[in-house]
């Protein structure tokens, strides 16, 4: 089976994901043999180096090295672009930076994330990953509930609900988004969002080995959430 090394919330951190792909063994252009990164979504946002973040995990996943969930934050942007979301939530940090240092290449990104999966099933019958969470009732399922709560971690119309601890599926789950100040494992369930755009950590998890490896932010980027 190949291995798995799966990344949280990176949120424009891209020093920070630079260090951890390189503890990883992701150096340049070189990945270790026989793993592949997984991204959790959220590349873009309140981050300093947003354009870069999305340059480097697009690079990754063309050459195999890598797949990616669309995360809420690569959602809002489509839907911005569509004209149904606000410029809002850390999107205007991305909207900028883009046009900044890399005009032309946000519809780019904005065509690689369209194209993006809310959840994968990476080892059959194990191991589950999507952005927010994803009961087991809707592993596998392409309903609107599903892509839903993949997304967000709730129900469309309700309050977050702390699917978590109630889970009794038989997979593991994977899912960042909401941030956490720990790495700990809930039941069969990990939240690998560890804050770093607000100075906490960047984390992965190597799978199937079960290491957890994090990356401290070099600063608190983002106040506020």
């Amino acid at each position: 089976m190949a291995g798995f090394d799966i990344i949280g919330d990176v949120h424009g951190c891209a020093w920070e994901l630079e260090m951890l792909l390189d503890r990883l063994g992701y150096r340049g252009s070189s990945a270790p043999p026989g793993r592949q990164a997984i991204f959790l979504g959220d590349l873009v946002d309140r981050g300093p180096a947003c354009p870069e973040v999305a340059e480097r995990v697009m690079g990754l996943v063309a050459r195999g090295q890598a797949r990616c969930l669309r995360g809420n934050h690569e959602h809002q942007l489509l839907e911005h672009l569509a004209g149904r979301f606000p410029l809002a939530f850390g999107l205007e940090e991305t909207v900028e930076q883009f046009a900044r240092r890399s005009p032309g290449k946000l519809l780019e990104f904005a065509r690689f994330a369209e194209g993006l999966p809310l959840q994968l099933e990476l080892d059959p019958g194990a191991l589950w990953v999507a952005h927010a969470g994803l009961p087991e009732r809707w592993q596998g399922s392409a309903a609107p509930e599903a892509r839903q709560f993949a997304l967000y971690g709730t129900p469309r119309g309700t309050r977050r609900v702390e699917w978590a601890a109630e889970y009794r599926g038989s997979a593991r789950v994977v899912y960042g988004h909401t941030p956490a100040r720990d790495l700990r494992w809930v039941g069969l369930t990990l939240c690998l969002d560890t804050g770093c755009v607000y100075g906490g950590a960047l984390s992965a998890l190597r799978y199937p080995e079960g290491e957890l490896v994090s990356i401290p932010a070099r600063r608190r980027y983002y106040e506020g959430v």
